[in-house]
């Protein structure tokens, strides 16, 4: 008997031995397909997640001004802040080229053009007489000591081309100026270029005009050859000056005018 109880002890732990390897493989096993599930589950997040950075990545292969980081943002604006200092600085060079490609394409045209007519009778266009003018102001002093003569042709020069320069030529007014005032007798044609040059270029001086007759009327009006006076009358009269106080020499070179018409 007592055999036989150990016997069945030994039996019932055989026993209860084995329902729980078995609870413990149905428990293993109850607890595998839940595994499998979030497996399954991490998979398809990370697929979902993969297919959400797709875009991002090309977005950013286009994209080439976008950096991943802030170190490469800075590097990109660095280098950026260098290109437009360069496109200035590239600005400013281009800016001051034309200057001086003008200034080289000015002074090359100067050197193709033919020199400066030497007097004031070899002007034949209103260019020669730009350039003529513009040696002559540079000569001031010359200009105060031209005769006559060369001062007249000045005037006939401006009336051919049609060119006067109130300011080129303030310093030629004055120098007539002071030949008339002086005590010298002046040619009375040099004295009628001068006039009838002003007259025909719309440049009125009434005190050239006035020093003008007066120089004439101490001439003598019946002293001046016929096609000056006709020249002064008509620079006078287009210029409707009205004499002042040597009307009666003008009046006198009108009688004596009149009288040569009639004669004819």
């Amino acid at each position: 008997p007592g055999t036989m109880h150990v016997s069945s002890r030994k039996g019932q732990r055989k026993d209860e031995k084995e329902p729980i390897s078995k609870r413990l493989q149905e428990a293993s096993r109850s607890r595998s397909p839940p595994r499998s599930r979030a497996s399954d589950k991490e998979k398809r997040d990370k697929e979902i997640d993969r297919e959400k950075e797709k875009p991002k990545k090309k977005e950013k292969e286009f994209a080439w001004m976008d950096s991943e980081d802030e170190d490469d943002d800075g590097k990109e604006e660095e280098v950026k802040g260098k290109e437009t200092k360069g496109k200035e600085t590239k600005g400013k060079e281009a800016k001051g080229k034309p200057a001086d490609s003008d200034s080289e394409s000015n002074k090359k045209d100067d050197d193709d053009l033919p020199p400066p007519p030497a007097t004031a009778a070899e002007v034949a266009s209103f260019l020669q007489m730009m350039r003529f003018m513009e040696t002559l102001q540079k000569q001031r002093n010359k200009i105060r000591n031209l005769p006559m003569s060369e001062l007249a042709a000045l005037y006939q020069a401006a009336q051919r081309v049609r060119f006067y320069d109130a300011e080129s030529f303030r310093e030629v007014n004055f120098a007539v100026k002071c030949h008339l005032r002086g005590r010298a007798a002046q040619k009375p044609k040099d004295v009628a270029d001068i006039i009838t040059g002003l007259a025909e270029v719309n440049a009125y001086d009434q005190d050239i005009f006035d020093l003008a007759v007066k120089a004439l009327g101490r001439i003598g009006a019946k002293q001046i050859e016929s096609p000056v006076r006709k020249a002064v009358l008509s620079a006078l009269k287009k210029a409707k000056h009205q004499g002042g106080g040597e009307s009666r020499f003008i009046t006198e070179m009108l009688e004596i005018e009149g009288t040569a018409r009639y004669e004819a």
